[in-house]
């Protein structure tokens, strides 16, 4: 890993409370990704890298191929990929010799909602059977993905103690309501068997660009790619993005030891989607265009999440993380993660 990389990544940890901890914690230990196709453990491999932490073993398990060139850089020979169709019923039937003794990451169901909206049943098997599932298995210590979607039709400021009407009418409703149920197991059901901590995660966008991604952040770089940053309206909603290692290091720490079974996860890279166009299109030195018309009515007005529970208990302070724009810079490969 590139030194200057590794620097942006740490900088803004400094001070955290356990950041000596971490590589204690997870050395030397099997580590598991549920989902190990996703984006969210491309960015715990740099996560997991930056911190020196050396795993006895990596097994990544997802239905599809993984794209798992950072684990394989950072960790050659640890990793393994197992072919799982985690939507379906007892998907992890004669598993138990994989699973004995692990730290599970859960990131099975956690992507981009619309994706679930024409085979809506699989988001219930993968975030509620799967998660039951695990009960029965000798794991150690389980990491869950939620998601700040949890908090649509709220335009406040959300903690993680806010109880927000549920929305099963929302069209993202079923994958909505899997993670809150899936909250609910954790916090009556798996916590009684192993520990376990949820995290509640907030506009973390990948590592590198992804082309096939459809959210509007790679959306608007897509555009602005081609000279004209493009906005198909929404431009006064509010969001909150974060890059991708900056959040799966928060949820690293947490691992290590936590007060509470549910953290929001965010960053704090705060404007309206119209900022943000008007922010992309200086830093590719393109043209605008915003059209306000054509847009995801179910869309909440605000992304506002409140990260004080993290910040507090771990000592975090978010005026040492670098610039949305040097985030970019990495994201978009014009500078070097690798020598």
């Amino acid at each position: 890993m590139n030194l200057e990389f590794k620097n942006f990544l740490l900088t803004p940890f400094k001070d955290v409370k356990n950041f000596s901890l971490a590589k204690d914690k997870f050395d030397n230990q099997k580590l598991i990704f549920l989902g190990g196709s996703g984006a969210i453990c491309q960015s715990f491999a740099l996560a997991i890298k930056a911190l020196n932490i050396r795993p006895k073993e990596i097994i990544l398990i997802s239905k599809n191929p993984c794209n798992d060139v950072f684990f394989q850089k950072c960790f050659p020979g640890k990793v393994k990929h197992l072919s799982v169709d985690l939507s379906q019923i007892n998907c992890l039937n004669g598993m138990t010799n994989y699973f004995f003794n692990s730290f599970v990451f859960f990131f099975a169901g956690y992507g981009q909602p619309n994706l679930f909206k024409n085979n809506p049943e699989n988001i219930i098997n993968i975030n509620v059977n799967v998660l039951l599932s695990l009960r029965v298995l000798p794991i150690r210590e389980l990491y869950y993905a939620s998601t700040s979607e949890i908090y649509t039709g709220s335009n406040d400021m959300n903690t993680e103690d806010c109880i927000l009407y549920s929305h099963p009418q929302h069209s993202r409703g079923l994958y909505i309501e899997s993670k809150r149920l899936s909250e609910a197991i954790i916090h009556h059901l798996l916590n009684n068997e192993f520990r376990c901590v949820a995290f509640r995660i907030a506009l973390s966008f990948p590592t590198t660009f992804q082309t096939e991604d459809t959210r509007v952040l790679s959306h608007l770089i897509k555009s602005g790619l081609t000279g004209e940053v493009t906005l198909n309206g929404g431009s006064n909603l509010l969001r909150q993005y974060q890059y991708g290692p900056h959040s799966t290091l928060k949820m690293l720490f947490i691992g290590v030891d936590s007060y509470s079974l549910l953290y929001n996860v965010a960053g704090g890279y705060i404007f309206t989607l119209g900022e943000l166009a008007i922010k992309l299109s200086k830093y590719f030195s393109s043209k605008l265009k915003i059209n306000d018309v054509n847009y995801d009515t179910s869309s909440p007005l605000k992304v506002l999440i409140s990260t004080t529970r993290f910040d507090t208990e771990y000592n975090f302070n978010e005026s040492l993380m670098p610039s949305f724009e040097d985030c970019l810079d990495y994201h978009l490969s014009k500078k070097n993660i690798f020598n």
